[in-house]
């Protein structure tokens, strides 16, 4: 195998990763592109952690499931895994990576819903991220990085973000041709802009642009922000220069300086307004999120008697929509600005029965001195999962309702284990918040054993 570098191969299915695996003996190949049963003459690319990754030079059987996808460059970019694969077969892979995560966990089948997904599944992204370079003609590019690599793919139009992203990020090119302002390069630590950032309200058709820059003066500045501004077509609400001189690969620096309008956006959710800062987390499909949290409300079954934990509470987004159902939320926050970011909202919605804490979750679970009764925990931990200290924590208080919102199928399932012995899963819903890619949002309900 060392001394392989083309062969033929049958796909055997797909990884969790939406890569084609193909199995030969003793090894098997990851291959970018490949759809179940079909056949490929694949070029191996590279090893990595004992697996091999290749890529298709030539297809044979054509799956009946592969379409051709609506982005000139979906196959080179790293933002999609899937715009070759029809939509109703994305969500069935994605039911199946749900089914397989708690199977392998549990070694047994678990039902679970049929993943709700999109009527449209394009031009979703509320949240826009793209750096900028050049191509090998010297010409000014943004798009998104090759997979695995620094390599960025220039990229027009992105199917899945918001439309007024493309508008925006165009603008700014030209600009930047005009007044000869360079793109940073990583590698000679020269040039200015790093990345352009784009936070769009669906609902309130607010644009936040935050153009970040290696350093806080360059020339023709004034120009190109003056003429940025005046430019009423684009609808800004707010531009914000972002300094990040660090040798990171972290987008956004620590000193934001705002060219105009305010520091952050408002939008809705399920009829209620929140502020949204650059750093704030925000779900970045707004539509899927209204029928997720909708979801999990429903789920909770919150009784007007009833104190809620809402724990990973971010800037309140759960709380303040579960607040109309219950006596009390108590929403569990560790990063400040989220948590100030939940204080203005509460009050910008005149909601008075939520009360925000600056805290780690699992330290303040844990806390002997928390004396209040807590009839429902809704969680929504970060990519790795919650702690284990955390699920003793709730599982030692007895609280009756566990409601787990997950963006990774694998720690949910690690952690579902953990609660099993004490607590009845009772239902598993997953969402397509991402459609086009491999990822899956997952809502379950837990009900404590009598």
């Amino acid at each position: 195998m060392a001394d392989l570098h083309f062969l033929k191969g049958k796909c055997q299915g797909l990884s969790f990763e939406g890569r084609g695996i193909v199995k030969i003996p003793g090894n098997v190949i990851f291959v970018d592109g490949l759809l179940p049963d079909e056949e490929a003459d694949i070029e191996i690319i590279y090893k990595r952690a004992g697996n091999y990754y290749g890529r298709v030079k030539r297809l044979y059987n054509l799956s009946p499931a592969r379409i051709k996808p609506l982005c000139g460059v979906a196959t080179a970019c790293g933002g999609c895994q899937f715009q070759n694969y029809q939509y109703r077969a994305q969500l069935d892979f994605k039911r199946g990576i749900v089914q397989y995560a708690l199977s392998r966990e549990f070694n047994k089948t678990f039902v679970v819903n049929d993943v709700v997904g999109m009527d449209s599944p394009f031009f979703y992204r509320n949240k826009i991220i793209k750096p900028i370079g050049l191509d090998s003609h010297g010409h000014l590019i943004s798009g998104f990085y090759r997979n695995k690599t620094h390599e960025i793919v220039a990229n027009k139009e992105c199917v899945i973000e918001a439309k007024n992203a493309t508008k925006v990020i165009d603008f700014v090119i030209l600009l930047m041709n005009k007044y000869q302002i360079k793109p940073y390069d990583e590698k000679l630590k020269s040039g200015i802009i790093r990345y352009l950032f784009v936070r769009y309200g669906f609902n309130s058709e607010e644009t936040m642009l935050v153009i970040v820059t290696h350093k806080k003066d360059f020339k023709n500045k004034e120009k190109f922000f003056g003429e940025l501004v005046e430019n009423h077509d684009l609808k800004l609400t707010s531009v914000i220069q972002n300094i990040n001189d660090k040798d990171t690969n972290v987008v956004l620096g620590e000193k934001d300086c705002l060219i105009f309008g305010r520091k952050f956006i408002y939008d809705q959710l399920l009829g209620l307004t929140f502020k949204i800062d650059a750093k704030s987390f925000y779900q970045v499909n707004p539509v899927m999120t209204e029928k997720l949290y909708s979801k999990a409300i429903e789920l909770a079954k919150i009784k007007n008697s009833d104190t809620v934990l809402d724990a990973y509470s971010g800037i309140g987004t759960i709380s303040l929509i579960a607040s109309k159902h219950a006596k009390k939320i108590i929403g569990v926050e560790l990063v400040k600005e989220a948590h100030l970011n939940s204080i203005e909202n509460a009050e910008l919605n005149k909601i008075n029965n939520v009360q925000f804490v600056n805290m780690d979750a699992t330290e303040y679970i844990r806390n002997e001195n928390l004396k209040e009764k807590i009839n429902v925990l809704i969680m929504d931990p970060p990519r790795k999962g919650s702690t284990s200290e955390f699920i003793e924590a709730v599982i030692k208080r007895k609280i009756p309702t566990v409601i787990y919102i997950s963006c990774n199928p694998f720690s949910l399932a690690r952690d579902l284990k953990i609660f099993s012995e004490f607590y009845e899963i009772k239902e598993i819903a997953p969402f397509d918040m991402f459609p086009m890619t491999y990822h899956v949002e997952t809502v379950c309900a837990l009900s404590l054993k009598k």
